[in-house]
Parts: structure tokens; C-alpha cells; sequence
């Protein structure tokens, strides 16, 4: 599972010309949109969660840190492309 955390950070699937892909609305003045493989199947939980699917797991590993470098976590806030069971050492920010 991978989780888009962010203010207006969501996504969706869609299929067209017989392929699947994955839009993403990541913070980017564009959508960004990706072709998912055949041997990844793809459900859309909620508009923020999505569970990735293959028989193949090290493809599908190689499919997710794909996309996981499309925004990576913020080392300050957390706003990216997260794993659902990842632990992220936020660093504390500055105080006035």
C-alpha cells in the first residue's frame, strides 16, 4: 500500500487506448500520469491510498520505488509518497 500525504495531494486510475494508468496530483502545476505495467494490479482505495498488487515482488518493488520518486517524503513535514507501515525521522524545524 502507498499513501499520498499532502494538502490537495490525491490520485486516480484511469484506463485508455487498452491501458491502465495512474494519475497523480502530487503539487506539480501538471498531473502526472503513469503507465502501469501488465503485472501490477492497481485498486484505488480512498483518493489518498492505493493497493499495489503483483505476483511478481520484486518488480512490483522496482514499479513502487518508481513512483515513490516522484515526490519523496519531506524530511521536515512528511508531504510526499509514503509506504502505509513506513517510519519517517521528521527533523525539528526552526523555533522563534
Amino acid at each position: 500500500k502507498i499513501t499520498l500525504f499532502g494538502i490537495g495531494f490525491r490520485g486516480w486510475t484511469i484506463r485508455k487506448d487498452f491501458m491502465n494508468f495512474i494519475v497523480l496530483k502530487i503539487g506539480f502545476s501538471r498531473d502526472i500520469c503513469v503507465k502501469i505495467p501488465s503485472y501490477v494490479k492497481v485498486i484505488c482505495l480512498k483518493s489518498n491510498l492505493f493497493l499495489l498488487q503483483s505476483f511478481d515482488k520484486s518488480k512490483l518493488n522496482q514499479f513502487l520505488a518508481s513512483i515513490r520518486a516522484l515526490r519523496i517524503p519531506d524530511s521536515y513535514k512528511g508531504k510526499g509518497i509514503q509506504y502505509v507501515n513506513e517510519n519517517l525521522r521528521l527533523k525539528q524545524g526552526k523555533h522563534n
